[in-house]
Order: structure tokens, then sequence, then C-alpha cells
């Protein structure tokens, strides 16, 4: 299995007194892929390192998430494949 970056987009419907309200956000998460490369699950994560070269080389691999094509939050949603680290 691999991973990599990749933004993902969340969409959300909910009700607010008497109206509907739509929020859409993005978020770069990690990705996790099967033997034949497709998105299996992915997991939130914030951006920590030990020092900051390292912590810079991160934010450098979650910028480079943002020239890949957006995935839709709702591939996941067959598999509930939300992990937490």
């Amino acid at each position: 299995m691999h991973w990599n970056y990749r933004v993902l987009k969340f969409e959300e419907t909910f009700h607010e007194g008497q109206s509907i309200q739509h929020e859409k956000w993005y978020e770069i998460v990690e990705v996790y892929y099967d033997g034949e490369g497709k998105p299996m699950m992915y997991g939130r994560r914030t951006l920590s390192a030990e020092n900051l070269n390292d912590l810079q080389e991160e934010a450098d691999r979650m910028l480079e998430a943002t020239s890949k094509p957006v995935l839709e939050a709702t591939l996941f949603d067959d598999e509930n494949s939300d992990i937490e680290d």
C-alpha cells in the first residue's frame, strides 16, 4: 500500500432554522491506495515535524497535492474510510 497527499472536497447540507444550508470545503489529506492504485481510505493530518527543515519538506509535499485532480470525499463513503492518525 502506498499513500500521498491529495486535496479532498467535502460537501455538507444541513438545516439551520427554516433554511437549508450548503457548505463546501477542501482539505489536504493522506490518501492510501490499494495494490491496483485505487484510492481506498484517507486520514486527516495536522502538519508537524521534528525540526524546521522536515516541516518545510512536509509542507512542500502537501502543496504538491494542489497540482493533482481534486478527489470527492464521497469516493470513500462506501468504505467509511476516514482513519485517525
